[in-house]
């Protein structure tokens, strides 16, 4: 079974009006466009829904086994953006890991208190795989070629300020304050030192045998701490326009991240449910039920079922509270055929439209994302049902984590007699 990706059309080409001012930092300007009810909180990889599932011959390779590189193993940094060619725009927190090697995220985001987790972006490398999820989207890209190569060189650039000089063969000149190193299969850096000082002034990258910069770390200023020294500043350059000011106010070492967090949620792999199957007392409740139209994305639905509890919220008489989780009914394959809204606690009086829904025995699960709600699922559910009993319709609750599905209930009631 694959599932279909939904994102806005026009989403990204706004962050390509606001990021993409040169050919460098194009955040993909390519083609691209732009607790779990019963059970405590948990922990665990996700695979979430709306990707399509890829061929496995079409696997982008893993990264090497992790190894430090001059004593460092990795590092985070958070930084503050500012666009100096755009002052309509807000500032920026761009938040940056890399655990050597090839394991790299980045999260950009504006900054204020009216944003949302759905207006980051995102971009990962895993390996040789480079992904990229998109503002509003649950779905991510998987970029290859030059436009993979060129984001490879971008974390090179980045990487090698942060850890300087560690990891690379670094080349002297006929110009001692200049230093040149290869990057295999990527282009090639310079660095450009000043005076006795041998930490960089500036960085610049160039992508294959080009001879014009591709991007370039300027007027970069240090800092102590940790025991070594960080950049603390550094202005980017996309060949020679400049995109930001950028202040790096945090940076920790380590290596304390799993894998599964330089891979989208929708490219994790799972390893089965995230629980084993546990009986449930549903208490009784106050419903209204909205029927889906056929052959819908599951982005599409949690859309819908959002918008109408937004919609339920501001009507409801004075005294009832929505429940700010729907649940999605499914049919025996696990695909959503209803969406269903339900008021907080079990004596609510019914307004108009809605109904009263009794309590009940059942059966749930907990699994890594939508993606794993299907009809073998279920049919995990329907065998723990005792001798005479019926199934009712099942149905999920989701929860979202980092304006992303996470972890997802499975949950069969015993029909009433």
């Amino acid at each position: 079974m694959q599932f279909r990706c939904w994102q806005k059309p026009w989403v990204l080409s706004l962050w390509v009006l606001g990021l993409s001012l040169g050919s460098g930092f194009a955040w993909g300007e390519r083609g691209q466009q732009p607790g779990a009810e019963g059970h405590p909180p948990v922990e665990g990889q996700i695979k979430g829904a709306g990707a399509p599932e890829q061929p496995e011959d079409s696997a982008p390779r893993k990264p090497l086994k992790r190894r430090a590189r001059a004593g460092l193993a990795g590092f985070a940094s958070r930084s503050t953006l500012t666009f100096v060619k755009r002052p309509d725009l807000p500032s920026y927190s761009l938040e940056v890991v890399h655990v050597f090697p090839e394991r790299v995220r980045w999260r950009l985001e504006p900054m204020g208190e009216t944003r949302t987790s759905a207006q980051r972006l995102v971009r990962f490398q895993f390996g040789a795989g480079i992904w990229m999820l998109p503002q509003y989207a649950e779905c991510s890209t998987l970029h290859r070629g030059e436009e993979a190569r060129r984001f490879q060189l971008q974390n090179e650039l980045r990487r090698v300020a942060m850890s300087w000089p560690a990891g690379l063969a670094w080349r002297a000149t006929d110009k001692p304050e200049v230093q040149l190193a290869k990057l295999p299969g990527l282009g090639s850096l310079r660095a450009v030192t000043r005076g006795d000082d041998t930490r960089p002034l500036r960085i610049d990258s160039y992508f294959g045998a080009d001879t014009a910069s591709f991007e370039s770390l300027a007027q970069i200023e240090w800092k102590r701490a940790e025991r070594r020294w960080w950049p603390a500043s550094w202005t980017l350059f996309s060949g020679k326009r400049r995109i930001w000011d950028e202040v790096i106010s945090e940076v920790k070492t380590g290596s304390k991240y799993l894998d599964s967090f330089f891979l989208p949620a929708d490219r994790r792999v799972s390893t089965g449910p995230a629980s084993a199957p546990r009986a449930l007392r549903l208490g009784a409740r106050v419903t209204r039920q909205t029927p889906l139209a056929p052959d819908l994305a599951w982005p599409e639905v949690l859309a819908l079922a959002k918008e109408a509890a937004g919609e339920a919220a501001r009507t409801l008489p004075d005294g009832l509270q929505l429940d700010p989780r729907p649940i999605y009914l499914l049919d025996p394959a696990g695909l959503p055929v209803a969406f269903e809204l339900r008021l907080r606690g079990e004596g609510s009086s019914v307004p108009e439209g809605w109904r009263q829904t009794p309590a009940a025995e059942g059966w749930s699960t907990v699994h890594h994302g939508l993606g794993e709600i299907r009809k073998p699922a279920i049919e995990a559910l329907e065998r723990m049902l005792q001798p005479g009993q019926q199934p009712s319709r099942p149905y999920v609750r989701v929860q979202h984590t980092g304006g992303q599905v996470g972890l997802v209930q499975l949950v069969l009631k015993v029909a009433s007699q």
